[in-house]
């Protein structure tokens, strides 16, 4: 099932941590020339006032819904992998071991430079060519250069 309309109960200290990285990721971006400077600037004002009085969302105690899903964390014991098209689509890695795999996309909006470094290690343990297509496609500029200069981008 898809996120639309949910509600996750996070924690402020990541999302805090979260915020100042794309903070300084769009004065980057300003610095770079990239993109319409008074977007960019009108979305750093609305992050800094976020930070500077942080409260996040929370469901309401007596609020009715048409489907509770919990889901406990903690009982997750390995990868669960983003089956193609469909995004509600999804399997352990126990599930699909063994499948052949025609193509493989590491990237969005939604990565983080931690998910290429920690691909490009996995990948560095490899000495023939891997037996698929693989797309690797950072989320930003500024990731890409960061990534590119350590050595696992080019």
């Amino acid at each position: 099932r898809s996120a639309a309309g949910c509600t996750i109960k996070l924690d402020e200290e990541p999302i805090i941590e979260y915020l100042n990285s794309n903070v300084v990721m769009l004065k980057w971006m300003i610095a770079e020339g990239y993109g319409d400077i008074r977007t960019l600037e009108r979305r750093i004002a609305r992050m800094e006032e976020w930070l500077a009085d942080p409260v996040l969302m929370e469901a309401d105690d007596n609020a009715e819904y048409a489907a509770v899903i919990d889901i406990n964390l903690d009982e997750l014991k390995e990868p669960v992998l983003a089956l193609p098209n469909d995004p509600d689509a999804s399997a352990l890695l126990s599930e699909v071991a063994g499948e052949h795999i025609d193509e493989v996309f590491i990237g969005s909006c939604m990565t983080n430079i931690g998910h290429f470094r920690a691909a490009g290690k996995l990948l560095q343990k490899e000495t023939k060519p891997i037996p698929t297509r693989l797309w690797i496609a950072p989320p930003t500029k500024m990731d890409e250069a960061q990534l590119t200069e350590e050595g696992y981008y080019s």
